[in-house]
């Protein structure tokens, strides 16, 4: 079967804080594959060292910090993991600055077992209308593309 997407859940800090949560996709069943995005700013103090941590079960895929004293830095991380029977209905992530936070979790189905994540690839862009992709170069057969942008 070929991966295919299922369901989106997001979740919206928009006071400084230091924890998110985000509800499980709706319809996801064991087996599917969730993949997540957080982003912070730094509005608070803009030098700070950052970090989030990976919830046990997650695999890191990326942590991006976004350029440190410029007028809008922020903070990516992105996770996945396959879902288990049993478990929870929503996940918590925690920053180790306090900010306003936004996150999105993105389910799969058919999602290989083996190569669940065959290449990434990340970038800052300069601030702008528009997001420019980086170029990708997979190496298993009948890869699904999942791109994750934002803006401040």
């Amino acid at each position: 079967m070929a991966a295919a997407f299922r369901a989106s859940a997001t979740a919206i800090v928009s006071t400084a804080a230091t924890t998110i949560t985000i509800t499980k996709p709706t319809g996801t069943i064991d087996g599917d594959v969730m993949i997540t995005d957080i982003t912070h700013g730094l509005d608070i103090d803009e030098d700070a060292a950052l970090t989030i941590t990976t919830l046990t079960g997650w695999t890191l895929v990326r942590s991006t910090a976004g350029p440190v004293g410029a007028t809008t830095p922020y903070f990516r991380h992105h996770t996945f993991r396959r879902v288990a029977s049993g478990e929870g209905a929503n996940y918590t992530w925690t920053i180790s600055a306090s900010d306003r936070i936004v996150g999105s979790c993105k389910t799969y189905s058919g999602v290989d077992n083996t190569t669940t994540v065959d290449a990434e690839g990340g970038q800052l862009n300069a601030a702008a209308t528009a997001m420019t992709a980086p170029s990708i170069t997979t190496t298993v057969a009948d890869t699904m593309l999942v791109f994750s942008g934002g803006a401040g």
